[in-house]
């Protein structure tokens, strides 16, 4: 058998199949100015970010190409422009990314992020503070 007969094999074996398909990245940092006190909007500080992208693949579909994927330097710039625009709460920033997400990846049918918050403007001595937020077109 030769290599594209494999190739057809294997992707008929998902004939009429779902198969859903994520791209994430984790632990992104930013030096940004998020927070409700003056002294993180002047000083700043540590935001880590992790986010997962999900979507159907077309049945029997085989990625070969980058836009056929969830392409992360897409979802990084994305990441980035939000994460330096400041805003008051971490839901706003996180609310933000999942609409620029949503809207640039159409496909998508889930999304989560969270955004960690070390020290949390010195308000924490050690640990984070973490938003976590979770987007799907599923209606439940």
């Amino acid at each position: 058998m030769c290599n594209n007969e494999a190739k057809l094999v294997y992707l008929n074996g998902f004939k009429n199949k779902h198969m859903k398909y994520s791209t994430g990245l984790q632990n992104i940092e930013f030096y940004a100015f998020h927070g409700v006190y003056p002294e993180e909007q002047i000083i700043g500080g540590r935001f880590i970010v992790d986010i997962t992208i999900t979507t159907y693949l077309p049945h029997g579909k085989l990625i070969t190409q980058l836009d056929e994927a969830l392409n992360y330097e897409l979802i990084y710039s994305i990441l980035k422009t939000e994460m330096l625009q400041p805003q008051l709460l971490l839901e706003t920033v996180a609310q933000r990314i999942i609409k620029q997400i949503t809207s640039e990846f159409q496909s998508a049918i889930y999304a989560d992020i969270k955004i960690r918050k070390p020290r949390a403007g010195g308000l924490l001595p050690n640990g984070e503070a973490v938003v976590y937020m979770q987007w799907s077109t599923d209606d439940k």
